[in-house]
């Protein structure tokens, strides 16, 4: 038994010897295997390094800002626009690359993939917000359009930032 198990073990080692060979002399096998042991490290590499974490070097993604907000008045608050508020704010935060453009030039920007998202604030957004005070309260909204061809990562981070 242990015979035979020597035999098979011996019969494999000659197969395997015979094929390495046959590889050696053969340059495009040789480049077709080592691409075969190579990329998936590689690959392996570059996306343990983009999600090991994400928020380190988040200042060359580029995200489109419009405002659109025409402001509001109210007994309450006084004059208020809090689109510009929140455009001001994103002015000193340098965390994204904050690209402030016209609702034409985001949308194709997002399409195009220049830029990985779009924060859209629209005409109404201040008065939505100070509608509470009216009793007619309206839930106030921010477009937000997202390019997920770019990177899974880069959508991972603008996510966060739009909320």
């Amino acid at each position: 038994m242990l015979d035979r198990a020597r035999q098979y073990l011996s019969i494999i080692l000659q197969i395997f010897v015979r094929d390495l060979k046959r590889l050696v002399v053969n340059p495009v096998a040789c480049i077709i295997l080592a691409g075969v042991c190579i990329l998936p490290a590689l690959y392996a590499w570059y996306t343990i390094e983009t999600m090991w974490d994400p928020y380190a070097n988040t200042g060359s993604i580029k995200v489109a800002v419009v405002n659109e907000d025409k402001g509001a008045d109210s007994s309450y608050t006084g004059k208020i626009n809090i689109g510009q508020e929140v455009v001001d704010e994103l002015h000193s935060d340098h965390q994204l690359d904050w690209q402030f453009v016209s609702k034409d030039e985001a949308m194709d920007g997002v399409y195009s993939s220049e830029y990985y998202a779009a924060l859209i604030f629209p005409e109404n957004f201040s008065e939505d917000f100070i509608s509470v005070f009216s009793g007619n309260f309206t839930q106030p909204k921010i477009e937000y359009y997202v390019n997920e061809k770019l990177s899974g990562s880069g959508t991972k981070v603008t996510d966060s930032a739009a909320s």
